[in-house]
């Protein structure tokens, strides 16, 4: 008994065009899931914007993270004494964690390190205002290495899929409350798809 597949080229043409159509199909759901996932990931990530503070500039941002700048006012020329950045970052945070691992990574690093407090800011949000702890620290940096801002404080907010990782560093401690205006003027909402 012969092949009818054989003796019939149309039907070898039609049954591999099935075949690559199936083929293509399938390659288009694998591609049209992923493309999904990333806008259900992307649905979740906020967008930064600025409303402004005396003295502070913002930045580049590519809207998952922002950075702001104050102004040196001896010569109202930019180069000032602090920066302040805030990231969105997937996943959770475990706040005791991170912390310990940056104080751990300056410290073996021979920079020493000294917690000086923690101070209540607030960032603006579509959803309402959100509440949160920066925790301050003065690092004074050894004579051989790199100098460091010494001024420090790094910030966290749980999101839904995420956090945001907020710091502010300032050339002395002292001078970290001045990024208090910059830290309440930031402000994040969730982006629409």
């Amino acid at each position: 008994m012969e092949n009818t597949i054989e003796r019939h080229p149309k039907r070898r043409l039609g049954l591999l065009s099935v075949l690559i159509l199936v083929l293509l199909a399938s390659v288009a759901s694998v591609i049209w899931q992923k493309v999904s996932a990333q806008a259900a990931a992307d649905a979740n990530r906020p967008m930064f914007s600025f409303t402004g503070a005396t003295g502070w500039w913002q930045g580049a941002t590519d809207k998952t993270s922002m950075s702001l700048f104050n102004y040196n006012k001896t010569s109202n020329s930019g180069g000032g004494q602090c920066y302040v950045s805030v990231d969105y970052k997937s996943g959770s945070i475990n706040i005791d964690n991170e912390l310990e691992r940056t104080y751990n990574k300056l410290t073996s690093s021979k920079y020493t390190v000294t917690q000086i407090g923690t101070k209540q800011a607030t960032i603006q949000s579509t959803s309402g205002n959100r509440q949160y702890v920066m925790h301050q620290s003065s690092v004074t940096s050894p004579a051989d290495a790199s100098q460091l801002m010494g001024g420090q404080e790094y910030g966290f907010v749980q999101l839904s899929g995420g956090y945001l990782y907020i710091v502010g560093l300032c050339n002395t401690p002292d001078q970290l409350p001045q990024t208090y205006p910059a830290l309440t003027a930031m402000k994040f909402e969730t982006t629409k798809k």
